[in-house]
């Protein structure tokens, strides 16, 4: 990931590390923020995302399957039982960059970015309107920690 960087590339993790039915954001895996503490050091860009219209209505509890993959399930099946619906729709809320020269350690920058992830996620899953707040206010819960 570091010659990555060096090399001026971004690059799209999913620190959960693992998939899950949809109804929440797993904690993330701090060693996926290793790389944000070498010399090429980026900043992270932490997004929501989340699929909240099936068959053009809020997707629920219960059709929340429908988009998740996870467990046992088969790749193959679950795909062609998604392309078989209309109306779906994924909603993606990205957040103020965090700079990790801010914070302590890799720890404290991944969970910084996962409650940040997190709250934007419930928020879309309630179908709230959603903003992104500016790391360190009251609102987004998050305060930096000064390295």
């Amino acid at each position: 990931m570091q010659e990555r960087l060096r090399a001026g590339d971004d690059l799209i993790l999913f620190p959960e590390g693992t998939s899950s039915d949809g109804a929440r954001v797993l904690p993330f895996h701090s060693s996926f923020f290793a790389a944000a503490y070498s010399e090429a050091a980026p900043l992270i860009q932490p997004v929501s995302i989340v699929y909240d219209r099936l068959a053009g209505l809020p997707v629920g509890h219960s059709s929340r399957a429908i988009f998740s993959w996870y467990g046992d399930m088969e790749l193959a099946p679950h795909v062609w039982r998604l392309a078989q619906w209309r109306g779906k729709r994924v909603t993606l809320l990205f957040h103020v960059p965090l700079d990790p020269a801010h914070y302590a350690s890799r720890k404290a920058l991944s969970q910084a970015a996962w409650q940040i992830v997190a709250d934007g996620a419930a928020t879309l899953r309630q179908n709230r309107p959603a903003t992104p707040l500016p790391v360190g206010t009251k609102a987004a819960g998050v305060e930096p920690a000064l390295a």
